[in-house]
């Protein structure tokens, strides 16, 4: 397992002494060893032994204490006689942790026989293993040792092991391994270089031994403090800083020798909570003024290692060894330590401790005692059965007490020893507590109300002691006396320092009150001043009205009750007030003020607001009453609001719109509660429409089959519109109802529709001073009975104004002046067979509105017209052979008109385009040819 340089005899070497020689070595893993041997010569005679010695040493450059042998580990015997020069080998027992070791050979102790110098350790000329320090020879007396400049081979044969998990109980932090290896250099420990280890614990701790790898040439001492950090990465304070000393938990000093070793402190069972730590070395305070030479390590770091203080600033990553070693107990107890501070002689403390089970197993507990210099000053109670003998899970709990009852003025302290099947057994922890010289402070009250605490309170000699008054409802504290001394805040008393036994007396005294009255206007309140009234008191006031005003209540926020017109305010508690109200006696007469009589045209407003005003048996206007204002709900009436409220005068006005029905009626207002009611004469008057209707065809004699146009003027003569004007024409039966049709002509500013077919039956608006007029066309039947052409039109609408009829008629013949010099087709005498005529403007067939615009006759009598009114409208009428007319209806024209005939083989369609709609009409006989004629009776080419 380990070899300082393979076999062979180069010559020469190291003589075998009593000082022995040897070389330090390191083991990485664990081993156990089961040979040790060395490369020997002799040089006497005979056969001897010399002893194998194996050491464990404290750092990669230390060597064996060869003076104590302090770091002994195993011994053996190795045998020299004739067979060598040889590797000479012999049984040791020893099982290795990883760190450093020293194997050495020598002679004169352990059973050796050889003398100085009869044998020698080869020089092998092989290359000595790396990562070793020696050969070297140590002085036996005074443990100095020799590096030697020669190879030599020692050797031990064992076998590697499994590692062990250390115990769960075992605490160690460590900024590198203990097998880590040399980097060949130091560094210096002093007041103003320091080296660092940050550490946590997960649970309570407590630590013992602190270690440091150092170089040779250190002395004195240095310091191990430990500091309390806030997280695992919270900078560290410089040394000498009030944070600094402010973060110390605990420090030691550890002393420092001259040769490279690993030295160490140790920390009085110093028990650390749950938290971020760290582990400083340093010198200059805590009374170390040492210095120590921390090994530079190459190797086997944990984490980044240490943090080293240089001057001003902490630098991480450095390889130092530092150590920190402790155990976890098993058991954790809460608080520890228990400190029951300050207690009065003659008091007692009582505080709970509570045992916890911290391990990962069960731990049965024994019994819990109480144990120290001072343990008769403290006792544990009896719950504490509870605890002895308890068996406790992982995580679980018991919990007892302990009373310290001082005996004399002093400090005590014991400890509490819990035994246990766990580390450590026992557990221990700290009590601690001081008696203090006490007084008694007695309390008392007088009056109504009480002192707390009322016992008397012993207490510790000059201390203060708090007392809270309480006075009784309606009471308050009226002073505190005595010869303690003190102050009153409020209703606390704090009794000055205490020197002796004192007693404090707490005085009580009733309160008393101002009840303030008022008047909220309109009357008076008796006694009108402000008055002092005891708690639970009372206090008398009339009420005194003015005229035409009542008591209307009482406000303000004292209680008590009004009765008639007088208020009893009380119980008093407060300070508080009372303000007298008064109201307006109630309503008793509405009357109309203003608004009647009054008339306007229906759908108007009213001129005059319908104004009521509401007044009291006093004669003053009653303010916020609401008036019912109501209206006819048919016939004639007017449109008001429902309700109004009146004003501070006791006014209230409505607005009336007249409806659209004329005639007189009154509006109604009343008060609830009051008797009677305000009426208001109102008249809706109609409007003023005067209507009168004309109805006239232009002619008195009419031929059947002759078609009729009657110009229909309805005219208002009166200063209104007529709006809503109904126009009906009545037809008589001798005319062809199915043919007739009509146009509205002219509105005149008013309105009307724009025609229809079938008779004349139109609403209309017809404006003031002005008329409406319409055409309304229809022909005579040609198998009309009787003997004349009666055709009616009436007027009608919502108001007498609107009536108004008219009539015309036409007696019916056969030869008539050529039926009142005007035929069927246009006055065409002289028109030839063929022949279409444009007839000069204003030739009329009839009515002074319509005159043809062109005619035509064909060979059998039959033709066609068109005729046009003032506002360009056309139609198309044709005539057939037996003098029967039939028209197109009525049409507009939004272009040029043009005349066209179309032959579809059944007829001859005439067709005038450019009118909306399009008009066409049949010819009752075709005339394949015809002439057409200007005004002035030139033929233009036949077509």
């Amino acid at each position: 397992m380990f070899e300082s340089s393979a076999a062979g005899d180069a010559g020469g070497g190291i003589a075998i002494s009593a000082n022995p020689s040897g070389i330090t070595f390191r083991v990485t893993e664990r081993t156990e060893v089961s040979e040790v041997g060395a490369e020997l010569s002799r040089f006497g005679a005979g056969t001897h032994t010399v002893y194998a010695a194996l050491h464990r040493v404290g750092t990669p450059v230390s060597t064996p204490d060869a003076v104590g042998e302090t770091g002994l580990l195993a011994t053996s015997l190795l045998t020299v006689d004739s067979t060598t020069p040889n590797d000479v080998a012999a049984p040791l027992s020893a099982t290795l942790e990883p760190g450093w070791y020293a194997l050495v050979i020598g002679t004169g102790r352990h059973g050796a026989t050889a003398p100085d110098f009869f044998a020698t350790l080869n020089h092998t000329g092989q290359p000595t293993a790396p990562q070793t320090r020696g050969p070297y020879t140590v002085n036996a007396t005074t443990n100095a040792f020799v590096l030697q400049g020669v190879n030599l081979r020692v050797f031990l044969r064992g076998h590697a092991l499994p590692p062990v998990a250390p115990p769960s109980t075992r605490f160690l932090a460590q900024t590198a391994l203990p097998d880590a290896w040399w980097a060949s250099g130091f560094w210096t420990i002093d007041a103003n270089h320091l080296f660092a280890m940050r550490f946590t614990l997960a649970r309570a701790t407590r630590v013992g031994r602190t270690g440091i790898w150092s170089y040779a040439g250190g002395s004195g001492s240095v310091y191990a403090a430990i500091l309390r950090t806030t997280t695992p990465t919270t900078p560290l304070p410089g040394p000498g800083s009030a944070a600094f000393a402010d973060a110390v938990v605990a420090s030691t000093l550890v002393p420092i020798g001259s040769v490279s070793d690993e030295y160490a402190g140790v920390f009085d069972d110093v028990a650390l909570a749950p938290g971020s730590y760290a582990l400083v070395y340093g010198s200059g305070a805590f009374g170390a003024t040492g210095i120590a030479n921390p090994i530079a390590i190459g190797d086997h770091l944990v984490g980044s290692g240490a943090s080293q203080w240089i001057n001003t600033t902490w630098f991480p990553g450095f390889g130092v060894r530092l150590t920190l070693e402790g155990i976890v107990p098993q058991l954790e107890v809460a608080p520890d330590p228990a400190d029951f501070g300050a207690v009065p002689l003659g008091l007692a403390s009582t505080r709970m401790l509570t045992i916890r089970n911290g391990g990962d197993s069960t731990l049965q507990l024994g019994s819990i005692a109480i144990a120290g210099t001072d343990a008769a000053e403290f006792a544990a109670g009896g719950d504490v059965a509870a605890c002895n003998g308890a068996v406790l899970a992982p995580s679980a709990t018991c919990a007892f007490s302990v009373t310290y009852t001082p005996a004399a003025v002093g400090s005590h302290a014991a400890r509490v020893e819990i035994p246990s099947d766990g580390v450590p057994n026992p557990f221990v922890a700290t009590l601690a507590g001081s008696a203090v010289t006490s007084h008694t402070v007695t309390p008392a009250a007088d009056g109504a109300g009480t002192i707390g605490p009322d016992a008397p309170q012993i207490v510790a000699e000059g201390s203060q002691v708090q007392f809270t008054l309480a006075p009784q409802p309606g009471h308050h504290v009226a002073g505190v006396d005595g010869d303690c001394g003190g102050a009153l805040v409020g209703n606390v008393f704090t009794t000055a320092a205490v020197v002796s036994d004192c007693g404090v007396l707490a005085h009580f005294a009733i309160d008393t009150f101002t009840v303030t009255p008022a008047s909220g206007g309109h009357g008076s309140i008796d006694p009108p001043g402000a008055l002092t009234v005891a708690f639970g008191g009372s206090a008398f006031f009339h009420l005194l009205p003015d005229a035409g005003y009542h008591v209307g209540g009482v406000g303000g926020d004292c209680p008590g009750v009004l009765d008639d017109d007088t208020f009893t305010a009380g119980p008093i508690v407060a300070a508080c007030s009372v303000v007298a109200e008064f109201a307006f006696n109630p309503p008793s007469v509405v009357a109309a003020v203003s608004g009647t009589p009054q008339s306007v045209t229906v759908g108007n407003a009213f001129a005059v607001p319908l104004t009521v005003r509401v007044t009291n048996d006093g004669g003053l206007g009653v303010p916020g009453v609401s008036v019912a204002f109501a209206a006819p709900v048919g016939g004639a009436s007017a449109t008001v609001a429902a309700s109004a409220v009146t004003d501070a005068d006791g006014y209230a006005s409505v607005d009336a719109i007249a409806n659209a029905v004329a005639g007189s009626y009154a509006v109604n207002a009343t008060v609830a509660g009051v008797a009677g009611m305000a009426a208001f004469a109102l008249e809706n008057l109609a409007p003023d429409v005067a209507l009168a209707v004309s109805i006239d065809d232009g002619i008195a004699h009419a031929g059947y089959g002759q078609m009729l146009d009657y110009a229909i003027i309805v005219r208002n003569d009166g200063s209104v519109a007529a709006n809503g004007t109904a126009i009906v024409a009545t037809l008589a039966d001798a005319v062809d109802a199915a043919q007739a049709s009509w146009i509205c002509l002219d509105a005149g500013g008013g309105a009307c529709s724009a025609g229809g077919s079938g008779t004349l039956a139109d609403v209309a608006l017809v404006p003031a001073h002005g008329s409406v007029t319409y055409l309304l066309s229809v022909p005579v039947r040609a198998d009309a009975g009787g003997s004349a052409v009666e055709t009616a039109v009436q007027t009608s609408g919502a108001y007498a104004g609107y009536a108004a009829s008219a009539d015309d008629t036409d007696v019916l013949v056969l030869f008539r002046d050529s039926f009142d010099a005007a035929d069927l087709l246009a006055n065409a005498a002289g028109l030839a067979a063929g022949d279409i005529r444009a007839l000069p403007s204003g030739t009329e067939p009839g009515a002074a509105d319509v005159h043809t615009m062109l005619s035509a006759r064909a060979a059998d009598g039959s033709g066609f017209r068109i005729d046009a009114t003032p506002a360009a409208n056309l139609r198309v009428v044709v005539v057939d052979a037996t003098r029967r007319a039939r028209a197109t209806p009525w049409a507009t024209t939004s272009d040029a008109p043009s005349l066209a005939f179309v032959d579809d083989h059944d007829g001859v369609t005439l067709v005038v385009e450019g009118t909306q709609p399009p008009l066409a009409a049949t010819l009752a006989s075709p005339q394949m040819r015809w002439r057409v004629r200007g005004a002035d009776g030139a033929a233009t080419p036949s077509r």
